[in-house]
């Protein structure tokens, strides 16, 4: 130690950046940052690359020099143009982030590509990134492959990961899950957590590997308990749905607090559901407002549609349509279908909102041509009455048989009765017969239906008759499939 201070002493630039690295190490004395600094700088004056390239380090993290990104960025030039890998990369990020010079992406690829000739893995994955998102440089998929696989190759996790989800989602590789999944499992067994959770996500789906709850549910846990908030809640939704573990609402309750106070939107919404429910937690209408609100107002529309319906539904609070009004249409607005029936419901009844039954069929139309079964009954109404479209039973009839095959009583006794009226579609006792039937069926009861039925059934003949019931039998046999299946 006393030689090297003498040898640093006397103006020699390695001893000078040795001497440094001791002090900020602290081996061999105690460890002084500011010391540290000022030998770096001795031999960084010098010409010295790597203490350069430390001084940069240290001015851009602030340790043992105030932090200044303009005096970081110089000293990473100065080691950059002596072909220092870490400064070139370390350049290349601030010219990524626009820290400490302007933001400029083409200079960031420059300074990348440098190292990344050099085959420094952290700046080989910089540079695939850039390629991947077309930024400062022509968006190549293949070359950004092909970037990451030589940086994960050299094992770095980031890259690995990276790779993983090129090939999950087959962006300049042919997909492969397979090949998705042993790149996500050498990143999470470095610990990576957002590759645990990644393979985690592939054991839940059987995407390329097996299907395995238990093995989602392990890596999801290895990722939940490092924080990452995604891991949280996908633990959250095992421990709910009680797989592969039994049931355990209190403990779904726990993992999605922890991703919800994270500002996770999704667990969120499932921890409000939960409070609703009193599944895991003692019901509390409040606490359900209060989660429901912190979702919507990222933006979650999901979250956004299910404030509207607490406002409209007065189930937690005393109805407010206004409320409601604001919720549903920013929600709709993103596309949620449910909302979108909501908020024309809200102008068809002139609640919150003044009525308007245009502005209620622009909002059904939107649900309907998502196929929601309810927009589409109720924009074939709309259209049978002439309200707010002009009145046209063919179109009436489109929309009411949509929804009617999807099992919509009520579209399915308005069908049954444009048929036995000709109105729409050509006048068919036998069609009318099937629908009016599959309507009481499935619990629609409506005022005069057994004397409509009864009209229509002595328009028929015995065979027919006992076509129409084979099919209503088909019919209802493929209701309680899909049912079976949604549930």
């Amino acid at each position: 130690m006393n030689s090297l201070r003498q040898t640093a002493q006397q103006g020699d630039a390695a001893a000078q950046y040795s001497l440094g690295s001791l002090y900020e190490s602290g081996e061999g004395v105690a460890p002084d940052l500011e010391k540290a600094a000022g030998w770096y700088r001795k031999a960084a004056r010098q010409g010295h690359g790597w203490a350069q390239y430390t001084m940069g380090r240290l001015y851009e993290t602030g340790q043992g020099v105030p932090q200044d990104l303009a005096k970081a960025a110089n000293w990473y030039r100065k080691a950059a143009e002596q072909g220092v890998d870490w400064a070139e990369y370390a350049l290349g990020d601030l010219y990524t982030k626009g820290e400490g010079v302007p933001q400029s992406f083409e200079t960031a690829a420059t300074w990348y590509q440098r190292a990344a000739i050099q085959t420094l893995a952290e700046a080989q994955h910089a540079l695939a990134c850039l390629y991947e998102e077309g930024e400062g440089v022509a968006q190549d998929l293949l070359k950004a492959a092909t970037l990451h696989r030589k940086a994960a190759e050299q094992g770095y996790v980031f890259a690995q990961h990276s790779l993983g989800d090129l090939y999950k989602k087959g962006v300049g590789v042919r997909q492969s899950f397979e090949k998705a999944g042993a790149w996500y499992r050498k990143a999470a067994m470095q610990g990576y957590s957002w590759a645990q959770l990644a393979l985690g996500e592939l054991y839940e789906k059987g995407d390329g590997v097996k299907y395995n709850a238990a093995k989602a549910e392990d890596w999801y846990m290895k990722a939940a308990v490092q924080g990452n908030r995604w891991a949280e809640y996908a633990l959250g939704r095992l421990y709910e749905k009680g797989e592969p573990c039994s049931r355990d609402f209190a403990e779904a309750a726990a993992w999605y607090r922890k991703a919800a106070e994270q500002g996770h939107a999704s667990a969120q919404d499932a921890l409000a559901r939960l409070y609703s429910n009193g599944q895991g937690v003692p019901q509390d209408f409040a606490e359900a407002i209060v989660w429901h609100h912190k979702a919507a107002e990222q933006g979650s529309a999901w979250a956004q549609y299910a404030l509207g319906d607490v406002y409209e539904s007065g189930k937690i609070t005393p109805p407010n349509f206004s409320k409601a009004a604001v919720w549903y249409r920013k929600a709709a607005e993103q596309g949620s279908d449910l909302a979108q029936d909501a908020l024309g419901t809200l102008y068809a009844k002139g609640r919150g909102v003044p009525q308007d039954f245009v502005e209620a069929a622009v909002w059904y139309r939107k649900a309907a041509e998502q196929g929601d079964e309810y927009a589409q009954y109720t924009l074939g109404r709309l259209y049978k009455k002439g309200r707010g479209v002009p009145q046209d039973f063919v179109e009436a009839a489109t929309w009411c048989r949509k929804s009617a095959e999807q099992g919509n009583a009520q579209a399915q006794y308005v069908l049954g009765g444009l048929y036995k009226n000709g109105e729409g579609v050509q006048q068919d006792y036998q069609s009318a017969y099937i629908w009016l039937s599959l309507s009481v069926k499935n619990r629609c009861y409506m005022k005069g239906f057994g004397k409509l039925l009864n009209v229509v059934a002595q328009k028929l003949s015995a065979v027919q008759l006992e076509s129409a019931e084979s099919t209503i039998a088909e019919y209802l046999e493929l209701y309680r499939t899909v049912r079976s299946a949604a549930a």
